[in-house]
């Protein structure tokens, strides 16, 4: 009973999950009051990179489409299917930055606050301006202080 206590209270907390679709306007706060942040996670500023899901590859909108579609899915399995979309998108598409986004949604839900953390972080670093970047800072923010400040909770091998 107690090993079970312990391993729960070892358990690190989620990351959240619902940025992509379920970004709501009260949750947007104008460029101009963008908030220092300060880069935890290992993610990367990009130039150049297309904040928005306006690309203009037919092939990468196709991917970011069913991606997006995909990492809305309650069920895991079509989650986990979104993975790889969105990372060919990238592929295709390295300035296709709202794949960051979805990626770093469907890592959360799927469980991967590592891989999630990075692209979420990602996206902010590389859209600070667009309307939807406070939302993700919140997301990344929260969780930081849900893992007790730490840097990145997962031990490096």
């Amino acid at each position: 009973m107690i090993a079970l206590l312990l391993l729960l209270l070892a358990a690190e907390p989620p990351l959240e999950a619902e940025i992509d679709s379920q970004t709501r306007e009260d949750d947007e706060l104008p460029p101009s009051s963008v908030l220092p942040y300060a880069p935890r996670f290992e993610g990367k500023t990009l130039a150049g990179l297309v904040c928005g899901p306006e690309v203009k590859d037919a092939s990468v909108r196709k991917l970011l489409k069913e991606g997006t579609q995909l990492t809305d899915s309650k069920d895991l399995q079509r989650v986990r299917k979104a993975v790889p979309k969105l990372q060919r998108a990238l592929e295709l598409d390295p300035h296709a930055g709202w794949a960051y986004l979805i990626l770093g949604s469907a890592y959360a839900k799927l469980g991967e606050p590592r891989a999630g953390t990075r692209a979420y972080e990602t996206y902010l670093l590389s859209c600070r301006t667009y309307p939807n970047a406070d939302r993700v800072q919140r997301i990344l923010t929260d969780y930081w202080r849900a893992t007790g400040g730490k840097d990145d909770p997962t031990p490096r091998r």
